[in-house]
């Protein structure tokens, strides 16, 4: 008979203490959600501020350097076309840091720069993977490197670039690869790393 009341006196705890819980998370999300529109509302204020120079991502390879190369005519052409192009990568930086920073109106711009990046990332990779194909590693290489200087962190430039490097036998820029990829904050690096082992 004792047992009913120790029981019940067991139940009222665990609810108290269930609602405890639900309430206090309930308080941390209502913050959040302040802390988030608060900063959603300052962006939407903000006056626009122009994208600084430096900021702007260019192609460096040399039109000389593209035009000796042995592949499709029309895929040079088509790199070339971005020399005058405006590109950047905001990819780790949040829509609402984006319009704080530049103001709403400038997030339509910015993605348009963006996609303009990706698609000469791409188009450089392409390029590069042509040019592993037909044994012109040295080549391959410059147009990978570009792809990482043009903030190019997809897995696969940087194993085409690793595997590059060790087909010419090049440990240092292996290594230096993988101190870089190591201090990045790149999506799943510790699997890229682990890929390498099998190259």
């Amino acid at each position: 008979m004792t047992s009913i009341p120790i029981i019940f006196i067991w139940t009222l705890i665990a609810i108290f203490i269930f609602r405890h819980h639900i309430n206090k998370n309930e308080k941390t999300l209502v913050k959040a959600r302040k802390k988030y529109y608060n900063r959603l509302n300052s962006s939407t204020n903000t006056r626009k501020k122009p994208i600084d120079d430096s900021e702007f991502l260019h192609l460096s390879l040399d039109d000389s350097f593209l035009d000796s190369l042995d592949v499709p005519k029309s895929l040079k052409s088509s790199i070339i076309s971005f020399k005058n192009k405006k590109m950047l990568d905001f990819t780790d930086i949040e829509n609402t840091d984006l319009m704080i920073r530049f103001g709403t109106a400038s997030i339509t711009s910015i993605r348009e720069y963006e996609e303009t990046t990706y698609v000469l990332r791409e188009k450089l990779y392409s390029l590069a993977q042509i040019l592993f194909d037909k044994m012109d590693y040295n080549d391959a290489i410059c147009v990978l490197e570009e792809c990482i200087r043009l903030k190019d962190n997809r897995s696969k430039t940087y194993k085409l670039l690793f595997e590059s490097y060790n087909t010419i036998n090049d440990k240092s820029k292996q290594q230096q690869l993988i101190e870089s990829i190591k201090n990045s904050n790149m999506p799943l690096k510790n699997k890229l790393l682990n890929s390498f082992n099998g190259i």
